[in-house]
C-alpha cells in the first residue's frame, strides 16, 4: 500500500575500541612565504597562523562508517575558535620547512568550528568531526595501516595557544569506526514503520 523506509542500519561485524593517538608530526605556518615551524613545543592559532598535525599508518579500514572523532588538546591560553579539515588524500606527505609546506594543501570539504572560551591549564575536548575524517578514510587510495591523515588546523575567530607534540601535554585523537559502511534498507509495506538506526555488533575489533 506504500512505500516504507525502515531507516539506516549498521550491518556491521564490530564498532572498533577507540583508537587514541597523538600525532606523529606537527607544526605552524605564518601566512605568507614563511617556512612552517615544526620545532615549537606550542601552536598559537590566530588569524596569521595555519597548524598541522599528521597521524601515521592508522588502522582503520577503507570506507569504515566513522562513529566518532575527536581533538584533545591541552590549551594554555585564549579562546579556542578553530576550524578543524583535513587533507584532503590518503597520501599527504610528511611536513617540511619548505615554504608553504602547511598552506599549500589542499583541505577536503568537510569542517567543524571548534569553539570553547573558558578553560585554560587543562586539555579541552573539540566537537565531533566524524565526517572529516571519515571523507579521507573513504577514499580510493585510503588502506588501513599504511596511510596517513593530516589535520589542517586555521583560525575561526578566536586568539588560542595549544602544546603541541614537543610540549608536556601532546594532542590526543580519538577515533571509533564500524565496519562495513552504514546500509540504507527499504522495504514496502501497509504503514510507516520507523526502526531507527541500530549497530549489528557480533564483534570488537583489536
Amino acid at each position: 500500500a506504500g512505500d516504507v523506509t525502515l531507516g539506516e542500519m549498521l550491518a556491521t561485524g564490530g564498532v572498533s575500541d577507540p583508537l587514541e593517538v597523538g600525532p606523529d608530526e606537527d607544526g605552524y605556518e605564518l601566512l605568507g612565504i614563511l617556512p612552517p615551524v615544526l620545532t615549537d613545543t606550542t601552536i598559537g592559532i590566530t588569524e596569521d597562523v595555519r597548524g598541522a598535525l599528521g597521524f601515521h599508518n592508522l588502522a582503520i579500514p577503507n570506507g569504515a562508517a566513522i562513529v566518532s572523532a575527536t581533538l584533545q588538546m591541552y590549551k594554555t591560553a585564549g579562546a579556542a575558535n578553530v576550524i578543524i579539515r583535513a587533507e584532503a588524500t590518503a597520501t599527504p606527505g610528511t611536513l617540511t620547512t619548505t615554504d608553504r609546506n602547511i598552506t599549500g594543501r589542499t583541505a577536503g570539504a568537510a569542517s567543524v568550528l571548534w569553539s570553547e572560551a573558558a578553560s585554560t591549564g587543562q586539555y579541552i575536548t573539540s566537537p565531533d568531526f566524524a565526517a572529516v575524517v571519515e571523507e579521507v578514510t573513504s577514499l580510493p587510495g585510503w588502506t588501513a595501516g599504511s596511510s596517513d591523515l593530516m589535520l589542517l588546523l586555521s583560525d575561526g575567530g578566536g586568539n588560542v595557544v595549544f602544546h603541541l607534540s614537543e610540549g608536556a601535554n601532546p594532542p590526543i585523537l580519538t577515533i571509533t569506526y564500524a565496519t562495513p559502511p552504514a546500509a540504507r534498507l527499504t522495504t514496502h509495506g501497509a504503514g510507516d514503520v520507523t526502526l531507527g538506526e541500530m549497530l549489528a555488533t557480533g564483534g570488537v575489533s583489536d
